[in-house]
């Protein structure tokens, strides 16, 4: 049998020599599985546990007995699964690690996603200023790092959207962008200044690494200048979000925080549609769960009749 794939959305990449005993079990496991789980349960298993073991690598973690629950909570985090995808990786989780280890493992005690699960995380204002705090625009990936922040927070873009944007399709000087969305539809979106300036940084800093045609390319690693994959850019925001001090932080986490801080800021409801890409005015209230009556208070009526600013 060959060696686990990777998820399709995921980085294309090689198991280090580490990282080896963890696949090893993992193709065991899916040998002995299939005589007893469906074909397409065994995939969704197999792309998740492959997921989890890159992932727990970045943090050189690569003997199961040496995983701890927090870890596998901050995997299913970062990932930010819909709660039926995320239902389907604890069972994945728990069923490894009990072939693995036995009942008392890493993953028994996680619990199941709620029918009815509280909003997940948005950045706020001052979280992005920490984030942002943090980069170091004098190197080249401070600089991308600051587009690249910009520009999902400006735009809503998804992971996969903003890692396959062409070069062809961003104009700068118009400062919009045209992609290939969610579902297979073309997409585009606008950008304010200071974002077109941080990619104006960007793109001259761009010229000396790129050998790909994509926006975002690596500035470093074992392929600089090729184009930045979902894993790729998950790994840069989990650490940045870890070194600045708010906490693992996710691309989609920035998807959210567009909506919110875009109808905090006064936006109309269905311009943060049009402008996110939705389908409808519903999921633009999904994805600004994070808003709070507070957040009505600059409108107040009677200070904006009485003048009170």
């Amino acid at each position: 049998m060959p060696s686990p794939q990777p998820a399709k959305e995921g980085e294309e990449m090689s198991p280090t020599s580490e990282e080896k005993e963890m696949f090893d079990l993992l193709e065991s496991f899916i040998l002995e599985k299939e005589s007893t789980l469906s074909k397409r349960t065994i995939e969704h298993y197999q792309r998740h546990l492959y997921n989890a073991i890159m992932w727990l690598g970045n943090f050189d973690i690569h003997d199961p007995h040496l995983v701890n629950t927090e870890d596998l909570r901050d995997w299913i985090r970062a990932r930010n699964l819909s709660p039926a995808t995320q239902h389907v990786a604890i069972c994945a989780l728990k069923l490894f690690f009990r072939w693995c280890i036995g009942q008392d493992n890493p993953a028994e005690t996680i619990p199941f996603p709620k029918r009815h699960p509280t909003p997940q995380r948005t950045l706020n204002v001052a979280q992005v200023d920490q984030l942002l705090g943090h980069l170091d625009t004098s190197q080249p990936k401070g600089v991308r790092d600051l587009a690249l922040i910009s520009l999902l927070l400006d735009t809503g873009l998804r992971a996969s959207e903003i890692c396959r944007l062409e070069l062809a399709h961003f104009d700068l000087e118009a400062q919009s962008l045209v992609v290939r969305i969610k579902g297979g539809r073309i997409g585009g979106a606008v950008f304010g200044r200071y974002t077109q300036a941080a990619m104006a940084n960007w793109l001259a800093v761009r010229e000396s690494y790129a050998r790909a045609s994509t926006v975002f390319v690596s500035v470093g690693g074992n392929k600089p200048g090729t184009s930045l994959t979902r894993n790729g850019l998950g790994a840069i925001l989990r650490h940045l979000g870890k070194e600045s001090g708010i906490g693992l932080v996710s691309p989609h986490d920035f998807r959210r925080s567009f909506a919110t801080l875009s109808l905090q800021g006064g936006a109309p409801t269905r311009l943060v549609q049009l402008a996110g890409r939705w389908r409808s005015v519903k999921e633009v209230e999904r994805y600004s769960q994070a808003l709070t009556p507070m957040d009505f208070e600059p409108y107040s009526p009677m200070s904006r009749i009485m003048g009170v600013k």
